[in-house]
């Protein structure tokens, strides 16, 4: 058996057992067969180390490289092109959360999410998908923030939904043929959006802020806010008839709207022509609504989507 398979066989044996270490007759095959590839004679070193013990140590070194060159080729093999180290596999990315499905807004009390709103409550027609946090209250397609007052009401914030082709000339006192209950209203007003921004900033009833230009997607308005008045004038408005659903005296801005949820309250406004729609989005805050409410009433109507 000639040197080459001597050592091999060795360290196939040795390999065999999964050693973790060297054993001295490895090192002395290994040795033995560099001593008799160089000069027999032993060189003195400083200390009496020789020649001899520095080959064991070369041959312990050599040993140790073999064994972890043929541990890589034992290895599975992956792909790769000629000699080069193989192409590590790509990482997995992480999977993304998918996004909550929108579901229809319910009567009651939210749980956060996105709702799908229809303001017109018609299926067929303007569908409005928003972000509405938990905690928020739920009236048909009219919900708000804040203490609940009465039904469809809260001593917060309101979000509603109206469409109009007319206002009242005395928002205070808008029963007109003396019935006390809804009825159109004694102006009428062209199909734009600038038409009624105009007519709303004519009217004496509250006063109107200057109107900025407003986008959801494609579709474009204009928003403005009102300032409704106080007690000393909501306490001498006309008052609902016998047949209305409604009690007390009331300040009607639009016909068959909603009226001033308090003394002092505010109406942010968003018109919007949809497709020929002119979608009238009202934020109600009434006098004692804090901020954070104000806010995230703003939040919501900023993240509509709306499909006509």
């Amino acid at each position: 058996m000639n040197q080459r398979s001597d050592i091999d066989r060795t360290l196939e044996i040795w390999m065999a057992d999964g050693p973790t270490s060297i054993s001295d007759h490895i090192v002395d095959v290994v040795a033995g067969r560099i001593a008799r590839q160089r000069q027999r004679r032993a060189w003195p070193f400083p200390g009496g180390t020789t020649v001899t013990t520095q080959i064991k140590l070369i041959a312990a070194a050599a040993a140790v490289i073999v064994f972890a060159v043929v541990g890589w080729n034992l290895l599975p093999k992956q792909p790769g092109v000629g000699g080069q180290d193989p192409t590590p596999s790509p990482s997995p990315s992480p999977t993304a959360t998918p996004e909550s499905s929108p579901v229809a807004l319910t009567e009651g009390t939210l749980t956060g999410g996105s709702y799908i709103l229809q303001p017109l409550n018609d299926p067929s027609s303007i569908r409005i998908v928003a972000d509405i946090p938990a905690g928020w209250h739920a009236f048909g397609d009219t919900f708000g923030a804040g203490a609940l007052s009465s039904p469809g009401q809260t001593d917060g914030i309101l979000v509603a939904f109206m469409v109009t082709e007319g206002l009242f000339a005395d928002s205070c006192h808008w029963d007109l043929n003396g019935t006390g209950l809804e009825q159109p209203g004694d102006v009428v007003v062209g199909p734009t959006v600038d038409d009624l921004v105009a007519a709303l900033k004519a009217n004496t009833s509250y006063t109107s802020s200057a109107a900025s230009p407003v986008t959801f997607g494609p579709f474009e308005g204009q928003e403005l806010e009102l300032q409704l008045p106080g007690d000393d004038v909501l306490s001498t408005c006309d008052m609902h008839g016998a047949g209305s659903p409604f009690t007390g005296t009331a300040f009607y801005v639009f016909p068959g709207g909603f009226y001033a949820q308090g003394p002092n309250s505010r109406w942010h406004l968003y018109i919007v022509d949809i497709e020929g729609t002119r979608l009238i989005t009202m934020i109600s805050i009434v006098e004692t609504a804090t901020a954070a409410d104000i806010a995230a009433a703003e939040a919501i109507v900023a993240s509509f989507e709306i499909t006509p």
